[in-house]
């Protein structure tokens, strides 16, 4: 599950960041999330989406 949030910088600029929520990790019944901020627009935070699990792997 994710979501795509508006926020605002200290400048008065929007940016947008978006959450993900993976699950429970097996071995250590921790949840996984991941959040990333920056993008300048919706778009760029849909692609960056779909790279995020990625991420999970190259640990």
């Amino acid at each position: 599950m994710e979501s795509i949030k508006q926020y605002r910088t200290s400048d008065g600029k929007k940016k947008y960041y978006f959450r993900i929520y993976f699950g429970i990790k097996p071995q250590t019944g921790n949840k996984m999330n991941t959040t990333r901020r920056g993008f300048n627009t919706k778009k760029e935070a849909k692609i960056a989406i779909c790279t995020a699990p990625l991420s999970l792997y190259k640990t």
